[in-house]
């Protein structure tokens, strides 16, 4: 189950970058031609080391949330946003539900956005954890992984969305990302 998981998220990154947007990652770099993301520095993913793994804090990288998508918005020209703490706790709850049942939560109020993804641990194999702060990377990483869908950018850079909650959620393999705005 575990080789499958790893492969339909390969197919899926690989493939699907439709690259309306652009990719600001530090880690990963995308080929419009090829339409393959690679590491940022050429070369393949592999799976992260434990003493990699070892370093990830969820509880670090979803401090520093609110911080890179502000960033990431701001790459885009979009004001910054601030953070519901509550709609953070529910985000937070259903990132860790992701690995249950990945579906969109059906019970979101109608003043609700909600965008969902999954990052594999492989896609995060080239950081160079010995020099930076993991978890800040991957904080920045989680919103590149939406510029392939034009829907869930239009939710992450809409200006009339001023409040947003943030949830990660580290398992065995990868991370459950859930990000709620109201409108």
């Amino acid at each position: 189950m575990k080789f499958f998981s790893i492969l339909f998220s390969l197919i899926f990154y690989f493939n699907c970058f439709s690259q309306t947007f652009d990719l600001y990652s530090n880690v990963w770099s995308f080929s419009k031609t090829t339409k393959r993301i690679t590491p940022i520095n050429g070369g393949n993913f592999s799976y992260p080391s434990s003493e990699m793994l070892s370093k990830i804090d969820t509880l670090k990288i979803n401090g520093y949330l609110l911080t890179s998508f502000n960033n990431f918005r701001s790459d885009y020209g979009k004001p910054s946003v601030t953070e519901n703490k509550e709609m953070t706790k529910q985000s937070k709850s259903y990132a860790k539900k992701l690995s249950e049942s990945f579906c969109h939560d059906v019970n979101l109020s109608e003043n609700e956005d909600e965008v969902i993804a999954t990052i594999n641990f492989i896609l995060i194999s080239k950081i160079d954890y010995n020099s930076t702060d993991v978890n800040k990377v991957i904080a920045d990483c989680i919103f590149d992984i939406f510029i392939s869908s034009d829907s869930h950018m239009n939710m992450l850079l809409n200006s009339e969305h001023t409040t947003y909650g943030f949830g990660v959620y580290q398992n065995k393999s990868s991370f459950n990302i859930c990000i709620r705005s109201t409108k």
